[in-house]
């Protein structure tokens, strides 16, 4: 949502485009005429204007067995015109087939992840500097045991692409030993350096998470060894546009879904652990002061496990990836609102129409 009334969506079941002007209650079918394509990926850039791929379905649900044509479309209308751009011939699309960033309507990169093996993956990054009519490869991570110089390693699972602005972004990655990873570009992704966040190597491993700016200069980046009770998660802030990032601790070990609003608000939902003693129960904490104290909002549900976009310090709204509705979680528990700043969450029943 970029308003109280007015954002975007996907529907899980076939990558249809969503949008609402009038809350989550109700959204519209906004995507364009696709025959026999899927929307496989979507940037939503701002109220106005979203950037989606396509391919066909039959190259979806191949898994990676098959080379995909990819076809990217632009609205700057909210969905009620589509142009149709480019297209590109990409690598076979993994399941998941990856993800899209825009940082403007004409600058933005598709990242293709998720062909991993022993605890390495591959990554793919594709650019394009004028809204999708034009794409060229600008990362492709090497197999062999001295990659090129200024490109990303093979080792670690690596997230997608983030990026800023036109220039700078950065590829995070869970790694099962080491320190952390993190990969800066200040070229648009043609060649990469690795950035020092002084997390010390541990035999756990370090995961990080892709950075959230609020502007162009203030940003937050999430980053856990995940071995409680070691220590916890660290939020990472940097009000330079990423040159330095400073470590803040957080009060939980295991960090799932975040949001941050400006330079001073955010939210880090955080997961349990049953194994540990005393046991680690799940939570919401939410900062006032950019990761300096939290507080803990004790929630009228349980939020692991789910996606949080907030908009306001009161207004924000949670969704699971996946709802699994059982005896116990009503299905309606999967997409949740509140207006309280996170302490109270009521179920939201959206409708969505033609």
């Amino acid at each position: 949502m970029f308003t109280a009334s007015t954002g975007w969506a996907q529907r899980q079941s076939d990558g249809a485009v969503l949008r609402t002007t009038v809350g989550v209650s109700l959204w519209k079918i906004a995507s364009p005429s696709l025959g026999g394509d899927q929307v496989f990926a979507a940037a939503f850039i701002d109220a106005d204007a979203a950037r989606i791929l396509t391919a066909t379905a039959a190259a979806l649900q191949a898994e990676g067995s098959t080379t995909a044509t990819v076809h990217a479309w632009a609205t700057n209308n909210g969905g009620v015109t589509w142009v149709r751009e480019g297209s590109f011939v990409g690598i076979p699309l993994p399941s998941p087939p990856g993800s899209l960033d825009f940082v403007n309507r004409e600058d933005g990169w598709y990242t293709v992840t998720g062909l991993a093996a022993a605890g390495s993956s591959a990554l793919f990054i594709y650019r394009t500097t004028d809204g999708g009519d034009r794409w060229s490869e600008v990362e492709q991570t090497s197999f062999m045991a001295t990659p090129r110089p200024f490109s990303i390693p093979l080792g670690c699972d690596k997230n997608q692409a983030s990026f800023l602005d036109a220039h700078t972004g950065w590829v995070t990655a869970g790694c099962n030993s080491g320190s952390s990873f993190l990969y800066v570009t200040d070229d648009g992704g043609n060649s990469w350096r690795s950035q020092a966040l002084g997390v010390k190597a541990s035999e756990y491993g370090y995961t990080t998470y892709p950075p959230q700016f609020v502007n162009g200069a203030t940003g937050f980046m999430v980053g856990f060894i995940g071995n409680a009770p070691g220590p916890p998660a660290t939020l990472f802030v940097t009000t330079n546009s990423g040159t330095t990032w400073t470590a803040r601790p957080t009060p939980g070990y295991f960090p799932g879904a975040s949001s941050f609003i400006d330079p001073d608000d955010g939210w880090i939902s955080f997961s349990g652990d049953t194994q540990t003693t005393p046991a680690i129960q799940p939570g919401l904490w939410v900062t006032r002061n950019a990761g300096r104290t939290w507080s803990n909002l004790h929630p009228n549900i349980t939020l692991d496990g789910l996606s949080l976009d907030f908009v306001t310090a009161e207004l924000g709204w949670a969704a699971t990836a996946t709802p699994t509705p059982t005896s116990d979680t009503p299905s309606s528990t999967g997409f949740v609102q509140t207006t309280d700043g996170g302490h109270t969450w009521t179920a939201v029943d959206a409708v969505i129409s033609a």
